[in-house]
């Protein structure tokens, strides 16, 4: 119930689509690795280990083998673009 007069605050709903495939443009300094992680503390809402980052690596790796153009997922250059699978 609220108080006539106080300021209603609301809490915002966050929704994170773990299912949806993102697609993100190599930027100077990227490595699949910190994608990967990246993409999973987005989801989590939490850094995620290295446990849990290793296996989503590797899908993410699997998942852009036709997109990087060098043919190693060790060098990737600024500018491509590449998939990141659902987490």
């Amino acid at each position: 119930t609220a108080v006539s007069g106080a300021p209603v605050i609301e809490t915002p709903i966050v929704t994170t689509r773990r299912e949806e495939t993102v697609e993100v443009i190599v930027e100077p300094g990227d490595n699949m690795w910190t994608l990967a992680e990246a993409r999973l503390r987005e989801v989590m809402g939490r850094p995620p280990t290295d446990a849990e980052t290793g296996p989503y690596w590797r899908r993410v790796v699997q998942a852009n083998r036709d997109r990087i153009k060098s043919g190693d997922p060790d060098l990737i250059f600024p500018g491509e673009v590449l998939i990141l699978p659902p987490a």
